[in-house]
């Protein structure tokens, strides 16, 4: 998937094709090689970078799973009728109440 989204770029499928065209000795003006290389060089780079957004974005979705929230349901028990508990944000589903305190 990151190989096509490194495809979107139109200047490296420019240098794909002019390496695959380099192939040929009627056409060619230099080795395939000095196209490959470069776009190759680009391509790898493009995609550690991706790899590295990935990561970060990962990271961040484990410590927004694991923040803790207090949730709101109903009880016979309580005063009021309802009662907080506190659960991870991972665990919520839609349509759940949580209580926000100030700073939360």
């Amino acid at each position: 998937m990151t190989l096509l989204l490194q495809m979107k770029n139109v200047i490296n499928i420019f240098y794909i094709v002019n390496g695959i065209m380099q192939t040929f000795p009627a056409i060619s003006t230099n080795t395939p090689l000095a196209s490959l290389i470069p776009v190759s060089y680009v391509i790898i780079l493009g995609m550690a970078l991706e790899a590295v957004a990935d990561l970060r974005r990962w990271s961040n979705d484990r410590m927004t799973n694991k923040q803790r929230l207090k949730k709101v349901i109903k009880s016979d028990k309580a005063a009021k009728g309802i009662e907080y508990i506190e659960v991870c944000s991972k665990d919520l589903h839609v349509g759940e109440i949580i209580k926000l305190d100030n700073g939360s």
